[in-house]
């Protein structure tokens, strides 16, 4: 969490759904409602904004951020990558550690019974990073921190069902055996299955029509691992075709040919099929050492006109 204690405090307020995502953020009422000034509320509110938990339009002021099935892809396909590294690189806790832990866990188990669901979301949260400040990748945990917030207010939904609730502190005996048995493989296995749960339902809610490069991304560590084992001339992923939107604008229509496939699964942003063939046109243009300067997905070859004899 945030060191400013109003930085804090505002996020309670959109973790606990007093603000929800979308909703305008009322400074005078928040100002009235936490007795501060209006001054450090303004200082906070650009902290937030900054950690991408609220956004902000020029003479609408400050909203909580809305975030849409892509968005909860991308967060969690970054969770996926730090939350592995931070749980391989782990020291092995102390009986008195292992013991808060369980205790955590227990918390979380009370809450279920109970049907307290923020405080459940509360116990869940010190529950992983507890085992997250075992790591010394600091740096990988403040943003693994700052993802966890953004994503925060979706947490609940995953959570209203009482079902699902009661799998957390299961799942949560099992990451405990697997410390005690200081199985990094397997807590690391037990964690992407604890994570998918909910990053699969709060998709489904959000909307499933998805482009396949986001369903492609990875979202547990062996997923990730085959991703990055890939060898980069093997996958066409990322090539664009000349059609491709992110083209125009940058060339004349005239005269520039991709050299560029999609993968066979995957369709041309224009509806062309460009499968395993290169597309060019006839005219050409004078050769240049170098491409120019664009977005390193896009592979472009411009090629000089012939001389006339």
């Amino acid at each position: 969490m945030a060191a400013d204690p109003l930085v804090d405090a505002i996020y309670t307020l959109i973790r606990t759904g007093v603000l929800s995502p979308g909703q305008r953020v009322d400074q005078r009422a928040i100002s009235e409602h936490l007795d501060v000034s209006r001054t450090p509320l303004r200082e906070a509110l650009r902290a937030l904004e900054a950690d991408g938990i609220l956004t902000r339009t020029p003479n609408a002021g400050y909203a909580v951020a809305k975030l849409s099935a892509a968005d909860l892809l991308q967060y969690y396909s970054i969770r996926t990558f730090l939350e592995t590294e931070i749980l391989r690189t782990i020291e092995w806790p102390s009986s008195e550690q292992l013991e808060y832990l369980k205790k955590l866990n227990e918390d979380c188990r009370t809450a279920v019974k109970q049907g307290a669901v923020e405080q459940l979301i509360a116990a869940n949260r010190e529950f992983h990073f507890t085992m997250f400040r075992w790591s010394p990748l600091t740096i990988m945990l403040n943003e693994t921190d700052r993802i966890w917030r953004v994503s925060d207010p979706y947490r609940a939904l995953h959570l209203s069902n009482q079902e699902r609730r009661k799998r957390v502190p299961g799942d949560h005996d099992a990451m405990i055996a697997a410390i005690e048995q200081q199985d990094v493989a397997k807590l690391i296995a037990l964690s992407d299955k604890h994570r998918s749960a909910s990053r699969q339902l709060l998709t489904e809610l959000l909307g499933s029509n998805l482009p396949g490069s986001l369903l492609m991304l990875p979202q547990s560590a062996q997923a990730l691992n085959k991703s990055l084992s890939r060898p980069a001339s093997s996958s066409a992923q990322g090539r664009l075709c000349m059609h491709d939107p992110r083209l125009r604008g940058l060339f004349s229509d005239r005269g520039v040919g991709t050299r560029a496939t999609h993968p066979i699964s995957a369709r041309c942003p224009a509806g062309h099929r460009c499968a395993s063939r290169r597309t060019r046109v006839s005219q050409r243009l004078p050769r240049v050492e170098q491409p120019p300067a664009v977005d390193q997905d896009i592979l472009v070859v411009v090629a000089a006109p012939r001389r006339q004899s």
